[in-house]
């Protein structure tokens, strides 16, 4: 997909059907937002401090999960606001892997998996 971010249009296809169309920048603007990634040292509080200031959270007990337009801006506030120690944070940015799953529901090479033979396919996974 590397080669593909410079692409002026890029066609997703499934099962013969073309299911998006656009640009790089346009496709990954359809997922929605960064998803910021925090580990604290009390997710619970953290996620209720976050939710009582407006964020939109998610995961749970072992990390929390943030949406946010710009999340690499968002963090300094995340931190503040989070009222915990913040032991990690991560930013996630969508990328055309994230549109072909989310559009296909699965990854690429997923696909090119299933069209090798047995054989190829164990010759491949033996060399990881």
């Amino acid at each position: 997909m590397d080669e593909a971010e410079y692409a002026d249009r890029l066609a997703i296809i499934d099962h013969g059907q073309i299911v998006a169309t656009g640009s790089p920048d346009e496709l990954k603007r359809q997922l929605g937002a960064d998803t910021v990634e925090i580990v604290t040292a009390d997710n619970a509080a953290a996620a209720a401090h976050l939710e009582a200031d407006g964020f939109l959270v998610g995961g749970g007990e072992e990390r929390l999960v943030v949406f946010a337009e710009d999340g690499e801006a968002l963090v300094p506030r995340l931190i503040e606001t989070a009222g915990v120690r913040v032991r990690t944070v991560h930013v996630h940015r969508p990328t055309l892997d994230d549109v072909f799953l989310h559009y296909t529901g699965r990854q690429i090479r997923d696909e090119a998996a299933e069209h090798m033979r047995p054989a190829q396919a164990r010759a491949r996974m033996a060399r990881r």
